[in-house]
């Protein structure tokens, strides 16, 4: 055979090696849609309303805010293994273990919030400081 048309070898990890084979597929359990930057009182009302649905938080991950939806992929085995992993979509093929939630013991997220509790804080907090910009001249309200 010439180079041209000799195979290569798939090269194969052990489960030692390859970290998803420690972890419980914490980036196949949930959906997560971008979401504009709340900077008003109804904006914040809004994800008052997320958060009222079970199984819904928001966070915020390098300055983007995200609605997260925790429901596994219908494609997800018994094991934590895809089972459509050579046809999976472009999304999933982004993810990286070098930044996996599972593994990593760097929290992923800016901020979390889960409760209509936690938004309303950060809400009171955000918007109390916004009026003091505005009030200050250095923010256009």
């Amino acid at each position: 055979m010439n180079e041209m048309t000799t195979k290569r070898k798939k090269a194969t990890v052990s489960e030692k090696e390859n970290p998803c084979f420690k972890c419980k597929a914490q980036c196949c359990g949930h959906v997560a849609v971008p979401i504009d930057k709340p900077t008003a009182a109804g904006d914040f009302d809004d994800l008052r309303w997320y958060l009222a649905h079970k199984n819904v938080c928001v966070f915020v991950e390098d300055n983007d805010w995200y609605i997260c939806f925790t429901t596994p992929c219908r494609f997800l085995s018994k094991n934590y293994r895809c089972e459509i992993y050579e046809t999976r979509p472009a999304i999933c093929r982004k993810y990286k273990t070098e930044t996996c939630e599972g593994t990593s013991t760097e929290d992923p997220y800016d901020l979390k919030f889960d409760t209509i509790e936690q938004i309303e804080a950060y809400a009171k907090e955000y918007l109390n400081k916004r009026k003091a910009r505005q009030k200050k001249g250095t923010l256009k309200a």
